[in-house]
């Protein structure tokens, strides 16, 4: 995986506190730049999911209890 250099400038004390605590300070910023991205590509999927999900007919009354009932009944 190819890698990019990002300079980030943070408060002396800031860095030194978040040190001090055994904070490792690169692998937080690496990290949030992780869940960041995934947060990013979660809302994506969910945008291009929406307009199917709102297509979808509701299911019918006691559609659910039959289907447990069913599952329960064949030992699943």
């Amino acid at each position: 995986m190819d890698s990019e250099v990002i300079s980030v400038r943070v408060a002396k004390e800031a860095k030194e506190a978040l040190e001090k605590e055994g904070v490792d300070v690169s692998y937080e910023f690496k990290n949030y730049i992780k869940r960041r991205l995934a947060l990013l590509r979660l809302r994506k999927t969910v945008k291009e999911l929406e307009p199917i999900i709102r297509s979808m007919k509701p299911s019918k009354r006691g559609f659910a209890v039959r289907s447990v009932r069913e599952d329960r009944d064949a030992g699943h």
